[in-house]
């Protein structure tokens, strides 16, 4: 059985010793609650992303894109953090296109399309403005997605990505 804060003395502590492999450095540029959204969200969304199993010049659609990754992306970028590993989980759009897929952003509002945009989605759709969803990722990807990264927490952005994955995403 897991235990967690609550259930283990010493887990709220400021301080402790752990194995140095354990261990990940944060800069002083970074605040730590700034670190913990990277920490935590960045890396489950990375781990989604390589589970896809998606390759190089795959399509991958990312309801909720401009969200808080997107947010994290841009705290990391404006830092020019030199930690790789921190580098590499971001913002899971910029680490799509560096693994080499194309990017379908999917969310709603002018800043966070400039957002995506500016982070290397190659198509964005606006869930609000759209009359169909499904067939523009469709129509905007030949075919459909090879993965969907479902960020948003909305149940229709679940049930709209089986619709407009291609055949075996």
């Amino acid at each position: 059985m897991k235990h967690y804060g609550s259930q283990v003395d010493g887990t709220f502590c400021e301080h402790t010793v752990s194995y140095v492999d354990h261990i990940t450095p944060i800069p002083d540029a970074l605040d730590s609650a700034q670190a913990a959204g990277i920490m935590c969200a960045g890396f489950t969304a990375y781990s989604a992303l390589k589970q896809s199993e998606a390759h190089i010049g795959n399509w991958v659609a990312i309801p909720g894109a401009g969200g808080g990754l997107g947010h994290l992306g841009q705290l990391v970028n404006t830092l020019n953090l030199i930690y790789p590993y921190l580098k590499c989980v971001y913002c899971l759009s910029r680490r799509a296109i560096a693994m080499g897929l194309r990017v379908v952003a999917i969310d709603t509002g002018e800043g966070k399309r400039k957002l995506c945009l500016e982070l290397g989605a190659e198509k964005w759709i606006d869930f609000r403005e759209s009359t169909d969803l499904v067939a523009e990722v469709i129509a905007a990807t030949k075919g459909g997605v090879h993965a969907a990264i479902v960020i948003s927490g909305g149940v229709r952005a679940c049930e709209q990505a089986w619709s407009y994955l291609r055949r075996r995403g």
